[in-house]
């Protein structure tokens, strides 16, 4: 899959310079796509410097500097249909559909909250907080579950500890981290879905906002 990755990365910069090309992308998030896009642009025989640009807040602003003189070159994300018509993408899923495993994160006097959830259906009744410009916040709307959205700057944690969410449907990345010691990721259950993470650089972008997600 990397050799495939690569080529297709390559051939969408291929002709774009001939001389040292530097790849910017936006800081921040996972270290695991920077760090592929590094091993990607290192084996190109066009010299590819890749560079951070830091203060890019949303996916849905490093979306809109794609290709911008003083935005970004690359992306990588989750698809959505807003996004079809703005990036081209490499459609080799990068994290092979991780991204749509979730863990809900709660407050641990809630730990047992989704202790008898056995389908998805069994959520409604839930407050699920999401950001407002990520493509699952569109899935959990489309599956009828109560969706509060956050923009950049809120906390959804305090958000969750002050009752206003429920649960917070953290991707399987986020596992390591601790948000202190009230707030757990949920024991019982995993959300899953399709959702690919892809790079994107500007092309038509399959998006899975109707299809349904299960509960494991």
């Amino acid at each position: 899959m990397k050799k495939l990755l690569l080529a297709c990365l390559l051939i969408s910069f291929s002709g774009l310079a001939s001389t040292p090309l530097t790849v910017r992308y936006s800081a921040g998030g996972h270290a695991y796509p920077a760090e592929l896009l590094t091993l990607i642009l290192s084996k190109s025989a066009i010299t590819m410097v890749p560079s951070e640009v830091p203060d890019i807040p949303s996916q849905s602003r490093a979306i809109r500097l794609l290709g911008e003189k003083n935005g970004i070159d690359v992306f990588w994300g989750a698809t959505s249909s807003e996004w079809e018509n703005q990036a081209k993408a490499v459609l080799i899923p990068i994290d092979r559909g991780l991204l749509g495993y979730r863990i809900p994160v709660v407050h641990i006097s809630h730990k047992d909250m989704f202790a008898e959830v056995t389908h998805a259906r069994q959520l409604i009744p839930f407050v699920f907080g999401l950001r407002e410009d990520w493509p699952d916040t569109a899935i959990f709307k489309r599956n009828e579950l109560d969706t509060l959205m956050y923009g950049t700057g809120a906390e959804p944690i305090e958000m969750l500890r002050s009752g206003r969410i429920d649960a917070l449907p953290y991707d399987i990345f986020d596992l390591p981290k601790n948000h202190g010691d009230d707030i757990i990721h949920e024991p019982h259950i995993a959300i899953r879905y399709p959702s690919a993470v892809y790079f994107l650089w500007r092309m038509t972008i399959k998006h899975y906002t109707n299809y349904s997600m299960m509960v494991y």
